[in-house]
């Protein structure tokens, strides 16, 4: 991430002799434990042979067309055989190349330059279920390489994608993207989070987990009976902790239980693994209606409907911070909300749109999370054009920006480069869009727009990719 990156890894004086000395001592310490990195991963290389997001449904309300479900290929080397991958992270982390992805990356520029690397449906990584470790590794070692070829310095990787995971946890059970299983483990203990951490770091970029704190089943799985989860999930296990709207099962933000899970769940991932950040995106409240009547009725207090959910949302995000914190301050936590907070006829404080607002149809007090630092920092989802007339891309970067504006808390941008990569070439709105954005930022905003993130990776590997590669020489 452009500032970011240094921002949070984040008297008397000394005599010069003793500076230098000290300088020198450091730098022999550091060649060491580079030194024991690196031979890790030769040995690692000797064993070898070998929401969709937000954007899964739509930018709700404006008329916004939902992420195509590609499929990637992937082949390329690295065997099964299991290597220590956590020591490596470790080492890695230690010696200090986490979390500095920029000068490997991305040259002489410090923005954050990232791409969102989706799991659910497959449509990212993995490319299929059921792939054995061979495959995965390829396909990770792949995604790695195109990122760094594009001159990108970090990978934002959904390792949580439905009340799963994607990597080992003592919480909630692996995914079925994975496996094909829920709950079923990949052969030889293979553990694809290390690997990503590990590959990311070798290569100069950053590695931030995104985790989807609420959704436990997709609606396009049609389950909403916690029966057909898998044994050991913690939905399955105490059924009242979830409610079923619209096609899927999500854990209900009001209960205690399930915010202490949540962030409990974070809690693992930087304790675990050498990340470089934690990452949500826009699924909070799934919609207005969702049926939580008995959840209201019971811990409402009194409040509005609308304020205590909100606050709900709020007490996870400043649950994980809190615990982010606690364990490893080098840790970056970042949330990519829909791009509306509220609209200016709604709120004074509001942008100059008429779509839909985060604020009152997911609860996600966004404004308030950055007014309050309680995030490092935030990439909203602006995933409309430049003159779109109920969500004006121009007008809601400088929105966003005004919004940050002495807070401490970082701007990066979410774009839509699905939109851009599908267009067809008479389309005039989109074809090209994502430079113009690029530009547009860079232009006018050189200190305030801090980086740029990507949706999705696929969307990357043709034409468009080459144009940000080249845009960012």
């Amino acid at each position: 991430m452009p500032e970011k990156r240094g921002n949070g890894e984040r008297g008397t004086v000394m005599k010069a002799v003793k500076t230098v000395n000290t300088v020198k001592i450091l730098k022999y310490l550091l060649c060491i434990i580079l030194s024991a990195a690196m031979a890790a991963g030769a040995a690692a290389d000797a064993c070898a042979a070998a929401g969709t997001r937000g954007r899964e449904g739509a930018n709700a309300g404006i008329g916004s067309v939902s992420a195509a479900a590609g499929t990637r290929v992937g082949t390329g080397g690295v065997n099964a055989v299991a290597v220590s991958e956590t020591a490596v992270k470790r080492v890695s982390a230690a010696a200090g190349t986490r979390g500095k992805a920029g000068a490997a990356a991305s040259g002489a520029k410090n923005d954050f330059r990232a791409v969102w690397v989706c799991s659910v449906l497959n449509l990212d990584f993995p490319s299929r279920k059921g792939l054995d470790n061979n495959a995965l590794r390829r396909e990770i070692d792949a995604i790695v390489k195109k990122a760094a070829e594009l001159k990108l310095n970090a990978l934002i990787v959904q390792v949580r994608p439905c009340g799963d995971a994607l990597y080992k946890s003592n919480l909630f059970p692996w995914s079925e993207y994975l496996t094909g299983a829920q709950g079923t483990a990949p052969k030889d203990g293979f553990d694809p989070l290390a690997y990503w951490v590990e590959q990311a770091h070798r290569s100069g970029l950053e590695l931030h987990a995104w985790v989807n704190p609420y959704r436990v089943t997709h609606p396009t799985a049609k389950i909403t009976d916690a029966g057909r989860l898998a044994a050991g999930n913690p939905a399955r296990i105490n059924p009242s902790r979830i409610i079923a709207y619209k096609d899927a099962l999500y854990y209900d933000p009001g209960l205690y239980i399930n915010k202490k899970l949540i962030i409990n769940g974070v809690a693992e991932i930087v304790r675990n693994y050498g990340v470089d950040g934690i990452h949500l995106d826009d699924y909070f409240y799934p919609g207005a209606d969702f049926p939580d009547d008995a959840s209201y009725a019971k811990y409402g207090g009194g409040l509005d409907r609308a304020e205590w959910r909100r606050g709900n949302v709020n007490d996870v995000i400043k649950g994980i911070q809190r615990v982010i914190r606690r364990q490893n301050k080098n840790v970056r936590f970042g949330v990519s909300p829909f791009g509306i907070w509220r609209n200016a006829k709604s709120s004074p404080l509001g942008s100059d749109t008429s779509g839909s607002e985060s604020y009152g149809s997911m609860f996600a007090d966004s404004r308030r999370w950055v007014k309050s630092g309680w995030i490092d920092y935030i990439c909203p989802q602006i995933y409309w054009y430049q003159g779109f007339e109920a969500a004006d891309y121009a007008k809601l970067v400088k929105w966003w920006a005004d919004v940050c504006d002495g807070t401490g808390v970082d701007l990066y941008v979410g774009h839509a480069a699905y939109k851009d990569a599908d267009a067809g070439a008479d389309d005039a709105n989109w074809k090209g869009e994502i430079i113009r954005q690029l530009k547009l930022n860079a232009g006018k905003y050189p200190k305030r727009v801090k980086g740029s993130v990507f949706f999705r990776y696929q969307s990357l590997t043709g034409d468009l990719g080459r144009q940000i590669k080249e845009f960012y020489k």
